[in-house]
């Protein structure tokens, strides 16, 4: 048992950017400081205010996408009132990089993200010297099949001597999936929690119920949908590729609906709304606010991850809690998700990912829906995660 006393120490989750990006880490940072706060542990969320986040924004504008003039949106998919009342009693706190030592020295236990500019920042400021630092591998260490030349920078960071130097004064890591927990083991020789994202059945079936959006879905046809940020690392690529096959078997206009839900790359997002004027069946919504995507997931009869890498893919997580199967590559994140066969598929290649969604349209394939709940229910089970993220908490005291 965790003793409860100990939490009269205050613990800061710290995120460089924003938390109202709208992504999967952003969700598990709100539901935990929402959790842990209701439970009386003192939990904040900590994030660098609006004037770092611009110049960060811009910055990785330029070296992704060459932009160094076009407007961007600081404000974040989701709204921060929204967010803010949604954790409570937890507190989002915003701050400056100059008062950012002073604010965190408030707290006794730091939770940060794996990302290089989190890990600098802590590292400038000098809180890795002064505090208890939990490192969260939210962002994949490695990235598979790269084929930017980003993603190939990123390898050479993540797995060089400069890496190992931020995290030097970290002891203790949390490794959302089962893959990652043991390669950073190797690699690194840290204390390791592996600890999955928690979800709850009771919240997630709720949300589908009485917080819906004005999308209407056909009964009548099969609901296909891909639900997530429009980029490389999502496996876009994949996707178009997909629906360009498909718009080819004119059997399949009648059958199905194919619903992409997501923003990003403005190529992409070009492709797809040229795509949903030209056919009937295909729908691009663009971006839209995460507490609708339980109702619409509801929904749905099958999601597609193309992801090429992950750590624990939420959109996935999401729609198994509410009984619908899934078809991803075979990665690590929802090969700890996924049971192959029996709440989705497991692919290896774009091929097989392919076929199977053509065997379904073709034959009717359906799962279980209430195999999907319970494995969904014993396998991500909330309450228990929760403790083993006190433990975890404890254990850096």
């Amino acid at each position: 048992m965790v003793n409860k006393n100990k939490f009269a120490k205050r613990i800061a989750i710290f995120v460089s950017t924003p938390i109202s990006e709208g992504g999967g880490a952003e969700k598990f940072f709100i539901e935990t400081a929402k959790y842990l706060s209701n439970k009386n542990v003192p939990i904040d969320i900590v994030t660098l205010n609006q004037s770092f986040y611009k110049v960060y924004a811009r910055f990785i504008h330029i070296i992704y996408y060459a932009n160094f003039v076009k407007k961007l949106d600081y404000k974040g998919n989701e709204d921060k009132k929204e967010i803010k009342k949604r954790i409570s009693p937890s507190r989002w706190i915003e701050t400056s990089l100059f008062n950012l030592k002073k604010t965190l020295n408030l707290y006794d236990v730091i939770y940060t993200k794996n990302e290089v500019i989190d890990l600098l920042i802590l590292k400038i400021v000098g809180i890795g010297k002064m505090k208890k630092i939990i490192l969260g591998m939210h962002t994949p260490h490695w990235y598979s099949k790269t084929k930017s030349f980003i993603s190939r920078i990123h390898n050479t960071i993540y797995g060089g001597i400069f890496y190992k130097w931020l995290i030097s004064d970290i002891k203790t890591v949390h490794s959302p999936n089962t893959t990652y927990a043991k390669t950073f083991k190797k690699q690194f020789d840290k204390n390791i929690y592996q600890i999955y994202y928690p979800i709850s059945l009771s919240h997630i079936k709720n949300s589908s119920k009485n917080i819906k959006c004005s999308i209407k879905f056909d009964p009548k046809r099969l609901q296909i949908i891909y639900l997530g940020r429009i980029g490389e690392q999502k496996g876009i690529d994949y996707l178009c590729n997909l629906l360009n096959i498909l718009s080819q078997q004119k059997e399949f206009f009648n059958k199905i609906q194919f619903n992409i839900i997501g923003s990003g790359e403005k190529k992409y997002e070009d492709i797809f709304n040229n795509l949903s004027k030209r056919y009937p069946w295909i729908h691009y919504y663009g971006y839209i606010s995460s507490k609708f995507i339980p109702h619409i997931l509801s929904k749905q009869d099958l999601l597609l991850s193309f992801s090429r890498w992950e750590t624990l893919p939420y959109n996935i997580l999401e729609a198994q809690a509410l009984g619908v199967p899934v078809i991803a590559f075979d990665i690590p994140g929802p090969q700890d998700i996924i049971q192959n066969g029996k709440t989705g598929f497991l692919v290896r290649s774009e091929a097989e990912l392919i076929e199977k969604i053509t065997h379904i349209i073709n034959h009717n394939v359906s799962f279980d829906k209430q195999t999907i709940i319970n494995h969904i229910k014993v396998k991500f089970n909330d309450k228990r995660i929760y403790k083993e993220m006190l433990m975890m908490l404890y254990s850096a005291l």
